[in-house]
């Protein structure tokens, strides 16, 4: 990756604009209403900005990197039948499964980006050792989740 500084003048001006609109449609809201707006994790952060940029404004550089090798946030790529589901949690091992418990009695259901099968995106089976950057949303650090009881679903069978 070779530095632009144009394309940081670009970016900069863009902040300096202040052209981010609120809202939660993801059509006229967020940077300069393309819809990069508060839906959206780090809409009004360097993530946001720079989705958008090589989204519309930029789109010769861009490039899709794959999300599990780069930003790896080892989410859950299916949608679960988890009785919170605000937060994707991990797919539960057959070995912590208990039936008569809702908390460990879940399983995962469709494709969270509506396609048959999405194991390309499944990070949390990623080989750590093909990662090249974690990315620490909802824990901030290793295992400091806030009100995350559900630690044994990201433990993988050795």
């Amino acid at each position: 990756v070779r530095p632009s500084m144009k394309n940081y003048l670009k970016l900069r001006d863009m902040v300096y604009s202040g052209e981010f609109y609120g809202g939660r449609d993801g059509q006229t809201s967020g940077w300069f209403k393309s819809g990069y707006g508060p839906h959206i994790w780090g809409s009004m952060t360097i993530q946001g900005l720079l989705g958008h940029f090589f989204d519309h404004v930029d789109r010769e550089h861009s490039v899709e990197l794959n999300r599990c090798r780069y930003n790896n946030i080892a989410d859950n790529a299916r949608v679960s039948t988890l009785f919170q589901p605000k937060f994707p949690r991990g797919t539960l091992i057959e070995q912590a499964r208990n039936e008569s418990s809702p908390r460990y009695n879940f399983r995962d259901t469709y494709c969270r980006d509506g396609r048959k099968n999405c194991d390309d995106v499944d990070c949390q089976r990623f080989p750590i050792e093909k990662t090249r950057m974690v990315h620490y949303t909802y824990c901030k650090s290793p295992l400091k989740c806030n009100e995350c009881n559900y630690m044994e679903t990201y433990k993988e069978v050795t």
